[in-house]
C-alpha cells in the first residue's frame, strides 16, 4: 500500500510543527516510507487486524494524535463525547449494530471537519461487511480515509 500525498497535505504539513518519531520496525517497507504522511495528516484512520496488532500500531501512533484522546469500546448504550477537538479511538468498530452505526455517522457529521480525528480498529474487513449489508457504506467511507491493514 502506498499513500499519495495531495497538495493540501503538503501545505498542511508545511504549517504544522511535527516531532519526528521513527516508524515502528513491524511496519511494511511501504508504510515505513509513508510514516510521516500517516502521522501528520490527522485524517480518519481505520486499522484492520487482530487486537494485538492494532494495539501495537495504536501505541506507535498515539504520540502523534491530537489531544485530548478519548477511547471507547463498542458496547450497548455507550455515548460518544461531544465532538469538539482531539482524537476519538473506537475499538472493535466492526461490532457496532445498525443503531450505533447511525449514531456514529451523525456524530461524525456534527464534528468540526479539521479538528476531530476518528481512529477505529476492526478485526475484520469492513468492506466485506458493507457488501453484506451489515455496515453502513457512508460510515465506512467516512472512517476509511486512511486504511492500514495491520498484519504480523
Amino acid at each position: 500500500m502506498r499513500l499519495n500525498p495531495s497538495n493540501h497535505l503538503t501545505e498542511f504539513r508545511a504549517q504544522t510543527r511535527h516531532e519526528k518519531i521513527p516508524p515502528p520496525a513491524f511496519l511494511s517497507r511501504d508504510l515505513q516510507c509513508d510514516w510521516d504522511i500517516i502521522t501528520t495528516l490527522y485524517a480518519n484512520l481505520l486499522l484492520i487486524g487482530s487486537s494485538a496488532e492494532t494495539g501495537a500500531m495504536l501505541e506507535a501512533l498515539e504520540p502523534h494524535f491530537r489531544g485530548p484522546i478519548c477511547r471507547c469500546r463498542v458496547k450497548a448504550g455507550v455515548a460518544l463525547p461531544e465532538p469538539t477537538a482531539g482524537t476519538l479511538v473506537v475499538f472493535g468498530v466492526d461490532g457496532l449494530d445498525a443503531r450505533q452505526q447511525e449514531h456514529m455517522l451523525r456524530w461524525i457529521h456534527r464534528s468540526p471537519p479539521t479538528r476531530v480525528q476518528v481512529v477505529c480498529t476492526s478485526s475484520e474487513s469492513l468492506f466485506r461487511l458493507v457488501q453484506a449489508g451489515a455496515f453502513l457504506a457512508e460510515l465506512y467511507y467516512r472512517l476509511n480515509v486512511v486504511l492500514l491493514d495491520v498484519i504480523e
